[in-house]
This record gives structure tokens, C-alpha cells and sequence, in this order.
């Protein structure tokens, strides 16, 4: 079971491991120092919006970060092979549900 800790494990370590100050990295995601700090103590966790800007300024993938099944820090990853091959099978719409397409007139 992934917790909390993990997730944040995960965070400090790729925000310690980036090279980045606290307050440069505040000012890349327009947020404070103290709450950078926050996300580093453990007190406070990045909004999704702040995550997923802190994960392109990591070059950072999100699923890394989250502790999911991948093992690869790099944002560059394909994150697609998280879902089936075949979308077909997940995402349908019934046929009776469809309304033919408007044409203009012009």
C-alpha cells in the first residue's frame, strides 16, 4: 500500500536531488519559500496544479513521484503504459447515445 510518507520520500528526494534552492524553485512554481519547505517537512502537500508544475520543473514524472507501478524518474517516459492497449474496450459510448452531426447550410 502506498502512504503518505512514500509520496513525500518521493518529493524530497527529487527536489534535493534537482540542484534547485528553495526560494528558486518557489519562484518558478510563484509560490513562497516557506512553502516549498513545508512540502519538504512534511506539513503541507503540493496541490495537484503545484505538483504537476514541480514535475515539469524536475523533469519529473508524476506517477514517480506518486509511487506508482514506474521505476524511471524521467518525465520523458511514455506515462501511457499505465493504461490498456486497447482504449476501445475502456472508453465507449453507446450508439444510442449518439445524435448525428449538424451540417452547416452555407
Amino acid at each position: 500500500m502506498i502512504t503518505l510518507n512514500d509520496i513525500h520520500l518521493r518529493l524530497c528526494e527529487c527536489i534535493r536531488e534537482s540542484g534547485y534552492t528553495q526560494t528558486h524553485l518557489a519562484e518558478l512554481l510563484g509560490i513562497s519559500p516557506a512553502t516549498i519547505s513545508h512540502y519538504l517537512r512534511g506539513d503541507k502537500f503540493p496541490a495537484l496544479d503545484t505538483l504537476a508544475n514541480l514535475c515539469r520543473i524536475l523533469d519529473v514524472s508524476p506517477a514517480y513521484i506518486l509511487c506508482s507501478a514506474l521505476t524511471t524518474k524521467s518525465i520523458s517516459y511514455e506515462v501511457c503504459v499505465c493504461f490498456p492497449k486497447d482504449l476501445s474496450t475502456t472508453f465507449t459510448t453507446p450508439t444510442s447515445t449518439l445524435r448525428p452531426r449538424r451540417t452547416s447550410s452555407l
